[in-house]
């Protein structure tokens, strides 16, 4: 997982979303149209619950962007990139 900041961007869910808030990217090919939007998921390298309300553009199935509050709730913005 990578962070990112929307900056009151509308997400692919459509809502504007903020750092602050708990939201996932999921990949296109996860995204399924936005089947998922709004779905909690659990993170668990530390447990930290987010709601699907974006898609990235990585293609890697495995891969996902969380907003910046929720990577700091897992570990250190420095780090960049974890496993989830």
């Amino acid at each position: 997982a990578t962070w990112y900041d929307p900056n009151g961007r509308q997400g692919a869910c459509g809502s504007s979303l903020q750092n602050s808030d708990h939201v996932v990217a999921l990949p296109e090919s996860r995204y399924d149209g936005g089947s998922h939007c709004w779905k909690r998921i659990g993170i668990h390298c530390k447990y930290v619950e987010a709601a699907v309300g974006d898609m990235c553009l990585d293609r890697d199935w495995d891969h996902i962007d969380i907003t910046e509050e929720t990577f700091q709730q897992l570990w250190n913005l420095g780090d960049g990139v974890i496993q989830v």
